[in-house]
Formats: structure tokens, sequence, C-alpha cells
């Protein structure tokens, strides 16, 4: 086959033998793919500093008949986020966002979707003054990308949860705690709260509805519904992927 060139966020890398590595990046339009890249871990290649994560490159590669890793032929630095790799806390949050899209399920379909979502999330935390409102931002269209956002209309029992009327605000059908529940992609009102799962304030199940309809960079949250949602988000992360999202834990507490 000819060699393909696309754009690409490169997502994790492993030392393959003496002088190569594994590196598997998000494509624009061909869905997660891992290759080889030979020399790069030679002293004077020209590959050095370039198979960093949530690297933004232009990677020249051509498919291996039988293999499923294909055969890196060149990687062009477009942005390394120098700002982003200058910051802890920032760098962190980066790992965060590159561990998720390594872990998800990408359909070849909607990888340009999620690749844009990716790139806007890096550029944002790379200006962003509140690093966990990119956060937030980021996993809430990563969701929605992903068709795994909750289900805010009705409970699994049937109930209503957001009421919407004519002229009105949306309000809740009842007073009380809720919880999102990952196994079945919807809210459990107060009278289904279910074991082992942390619930979240009316509040913050509202302040959700609206972000899911609103233009997300202008966004106000409390930070209490902030931490609730990471809880929440994570939880669904975990299900879906079925993995645990390690670097999680080394984010900033609220």
């Amino acid at each position: 086959m000819n060699p393909i060139e696309t754009e690409a966020i490169l997502l994790s890398q492993i030392d393959y033998k003496e002088y190569d590595k594994i590196v598997t990046f998000l494509t624009l339009a061909s869905g997660k793919l891992s290759g080889i890249l030979r020399g790069a871990k030679k002293l004077h290649s020209k590959h050095v500093g370039m198979t960093e994560p949530f690297s933004y490159v232009r990677v020249l590669y051509k498919q291996t008949k039988g293999s499923d890793l294909v055969q890196i032929q060149k990687v062009e630095l477009l942005d390394g986020y120098m700002n982003i790799r200058q910051n802890y806390q920032k760098i962190l949050f980066a790992s965060y966002f590159t561990e998720l899209v390594y872990s998800a399920v990408i359909p070849e379909e909607e990888s340009t979707k999620i690749f844009s979502i990716f790139k806007t999330a890096l550029h944002s935390l790379d200006e962003a003054k509140n690093l966990h409102i990119a956060k937030l931002i980021f996993e809430i269209k990563l969701l929605q990308a992903l068709s795994i956002f909750p289900n805010l209309d009705h409970c699994s029992c049937g109930r209503a949860v957001i009421i919407r009327e004519k002229n009105r605000l949306p309000r809740l059908h009842q007073s009380g705690r809720y919880q999102l529940d990952p196994s079945t992609g919807m809210v459990c009102c107060p009278n289904c709260l279910l074991p082992k799962v942390r619930t979240i304030a009316p509040g913050t199940i509202l302040s959700l509805y609206h972000l899911h309809h609103s233009e997300l960079p202008h966004l106000s949250i409390a930070p209490q519904s902030l931490k609730e949602l990471h809880d929440a988000f994570l939880a669904y992360f975990r299900y879906h992927f079925n993995k645990k999202i390690r670097s999680s834990s080394l984010l900033p507490k609220l």
C-alpha cells in the first residue's frame, strides 16, 4: 500500500527492541493506530522528542499486511504544547485527557469529531485559568461524542427527572439527592437510589442539564458541583472503558 499522511495526536509510547518505539496515536480520520517508529531511541534520531504524549504531529505511515502495527516512516512536530509542559498542573490535566482518549473505543467514523475535541481541549488547557472547568468541558464533549452522555430526561423507573414548560426554566420533578448510573446511562431519582453509587445534589443535575444544552466555553458552575461531576464522570469512564483511569488520582483537588 502507498504511504498515508495524516495529522495525529500522540497518546502513548513504549520502548521496543534496542532503538525503536511503539507509539499509539489518534489520527484525524482513521481512528487510533499503533506503529513502530524505527530508531526513535537513538541519540541523534530526527524523531527525538517527537513521541511525547499529547504532541500534535503529522505522521507518514504505511499499513503492513497481516499486522496490527503500522510502519511509521516520518513524524513531524506541529505543536508540542510547550506552555502545558512547563506547568506541572497542566501536564497532569493533559495526561488525564490523553488517557481518556487512549482508553476509549473510537469508531473510525467518529475519529474526526473526537480528534477535534481533543485538539481543542489541549489548546484550551494551554490558555486556561481554571483547569477544572477546562477538564469538565472536555469530559462533557467526549461523553457526547462517544454517545455515552447520561440521559437526563427520565429515571430508569420511568419517572420524569427534568420538567420543561413553555416560558419557564427547566426544573426537577423531585427534590432530594440523585445519582448518575453508568450501567443504564440514566439518572436515578431520589426514590431509586442504588447502593455504592455516589449521590449528587439536585443543583448539580440541573447544572449538568444546562451544560448539555449550552455553549460550554462560557459555563459557570459551583465548586461542589464540579467535584460531584468529577466523581460521577469518572465512574462513567471506568464502566464504559472497563479500566481504572489512573491519571485521575494525580489531578489537583478542588
